[in-house]
């Protein structure tokens, strides 16, 4: 699912790309799953969040809204 990247599973799960990073992990203080992104440029930053809620989607009921 995230082809290239270095996956690292200590605080959720965290994929490190050459252009950016994604994580979901979570919250210590509420009952959600909270996401990070960092990228380069737009176009990383999208593809990346793209990679992530392509993931979720597969594993949340359908309809579930994803704020990113």
């Amino acid at each position: 699912p995230f082809a290239g990247a270095r996956i690292s599973t200590i605080d959720g799960l965290r994929a490190d790309f050459g252009d950016g990073c994604g994580l979901v992990r979570a919250s210590n203080t509420t009952p959600v799953l909270v996401l990070r992104f960092e990228a380069d440029d737009e176009a990383a930053l999208e593809r990346i969040k793209g990679l992530f809620r392509d993931q979720l989607r597969q594993v949340l009921p359908a309809g579930t809204e994803l704020g990113f």
